[in-house]
């Protein structure tokens, strides 16, 4: 049931493209007073997620906005759609790997707003399963979910980050990484510099980012058909134009932005990042693989994180085991995605998502990918 709310005179329940539009001033307003908000939680990010991702794939809109004396003190949008046979509610977003967390005033019943906005979304959706993905365990969602009861699957990953605290000097930290490492990079960059002049830029803005994504794009692609990785977002191409729009995002607390390392004005490394007042998040990183001997993409992390240490900006890698995210970070977290039953017949759909990873668990890795593309179809996940 849905908890009359007490802590706020009113809570409104957004549905059209039109009413979110309206909501922009107040969302802005709000999003200002958060002094820990990331840039996902923007409205722009949430306009341009819903014009290019949900919208064209049939998404239905579900957002919880509450009030207080008529000034907004959370929004939560949510997005309804089907799979197979279950009604599904997610956060609204890039349907990647942005942060799950509502946008709410930082306040002591922040909490309370949470637990409020979280009742109204499963009595009001109606939705079978309802996804949280990615929530941070440093959260105040996570404060507010992690002990709810009810049938749900959990995945947790690491969240590798670069905390500067107690660090004064960048080779304090740099002397803290593995000595072979750090050999090898060195080598590595001397001998790309014999090929000719490197250099390092910054690139911002929608027009002119839009052929480095192609390029980024196409390097990702072609590393996914060599490594046989599968990634649908990254063959997509209403992705694609949500990369490109995105890169509009920009206001005086944070902007979209890509690094580029280049040899002699060709580039041959890419890392895509929001950077706001608190934190760098990384969320694309791509290298031409005709240089990968030289580990570009490693030279360029390198770079990036001396720019974020000379503004003391914390570093989130996002949830994940790669090997790079080990040999540069210095603090984990936890990435932890929730699918929750909401209703009897969404518990066939979590059951049967726990019955395919725990059979997972102990498949052969060759085998795996014939049985999830199985799996997927059962589940409806075309």
């Amino acid at each position: 049931m849905c908890l009359s709310p007490a802590s706020v005179e009113t809570y409104e329940l957004i549905s059209t493209p039109e009413a979110l539009s309206r909501l922009e001033t107040d969302w802005e307003d709000l999003w200002r007073r958060v002094p820990e908000h990331y840039l996902s939680q923007s409205f722009d990010w949430a306009r341009i997620s819903w014009e290019l991702i949900a919208a064209p794939r049939g998404r239905r809109l579900h957002c919880v906005v509450a009030r207080d004396a008529g000034r907004v003190r959370l929004i939560w949008p949510f997005f309804a759609y089907r799979r197979g046979g279950w009604s599904v509610l997610r956060p609204l977003g890039s349907e990647t790997i942005e942060y799950t967390q509502p946008l709410v005033d930082p306040s002591e019943t922040a909490e309370l707003l949470i637990l409020e906005a979280w009742r109204l979304l499963c009595a009001t959706s109606k939705c079978d399963v309802i996804l949280l993905p990615h929530v941070h365990t440093e959260s105040k969602l996570y404060r507010v979910i992690r002990d709810f009861s009810g049938l749900k699957l959990v995945y947790v990953v690491d969240a590798p980050c670069v905390n500067w605290t107690g660090i004064k000097e960048w080779q304090d930290y740099y002397k803290s990484l593995s000595r072979q490492n750090r050999t090898n990079l060195n080598r590595r960059r001397r001998r790309l510099a014999e090929l000719g002049k490197v250099t390092f830029e910054t690139i911002t803005g929608a027009e002119r980012c839009a052929p480095v994504i192609d390029w980024m794009l196409q390097h990702k692609r072609a590393w996914l058909q060599r490594t046989g990785r599968i990634n649908k977002p990254l063959r997509s191409a209403d992705y694609e134009a949500w990369l490109k729009a995105s890169m509009s995002i920009s206001s005086p607390f944070g902007s979209r932005r890509i690094t580029v390392l280049k040899l002699d004005d060709r580039i041959i490394a890419a890392r895509l990042s929001n950077v706001d007042q608190v934190r760098v998040e990384g969320f694309m990183t791509t290298y031409d693989f005709d240089f990968a001997r030289y580990s570009p993409g490693e030279i360029l992390k390198e770079y990036c994180l001396r720019s974020a240490f000379a503004q003391r900006l914390y570093c989130d890698f996002h949830g994940g085991n790669e090997p790079w995210k080990r040999i540069w970070s210095n603090c984990y977290h936890k990435d932890i995605s929730y699918t929750y039953a909401n209703t009897a017949w969404g518990m066939t759909y979590v059951l049967a998502m726990k019955t395919r990873v725990g059979v997972a668990r102990h498949i052969p890795a060759q085998k795996k990918t014939k049985i999830t593309k199985i799996l997927r179809n059962l589940l409806g996940r075309h």
